[in-house]
């Protein structure tokens, strides 16, 4: 696959933040500079090169799946990456690049 952003909303704080979030306006550098905001925004972060195939380290909201869940739990339950969006957030584990 091409270098994608998680399609999902990942923690950050008590928020519920999606990409589109980290890259709107002045404070992009800002927040992609966060702990593992690189990692699930790796387009809107300009950091292909490193991450364009890893999974995300934040943890993450499905939308119709409860609590957060987190690229760990997903490679201990692959029907996870049936889920869709999962394998673009997940993407060593899911193999989206193979």
């Amino acid at each position: 696959g091409e270098c994608a952003d998680s399609p999902f909303r990942m923690k950050i704080g008590r928020n519920k933040r999606p990409c589109d979030w980290v890259g709107t306006g002045r404070r992009k550098e800002r927040r992609c500079a966060r702990n593992g905001v690189e990692s699930h925004c790796p387009a809107t972060c300009g950091e292909c090169e490193f991450f364009e195939c890893s999974d995300s380290d934040k943890k993450f909201k499905i939308p119709n799946v409860a609590g957060w869940v987190t690229c760990d739990m997903v490679s201990e339950d692959d029907e996870y990456c049936e889920i869709e969006g999962v394998a673009e957030t997940c993407k060593d584990t899911c193999g989206y690049c193979d």
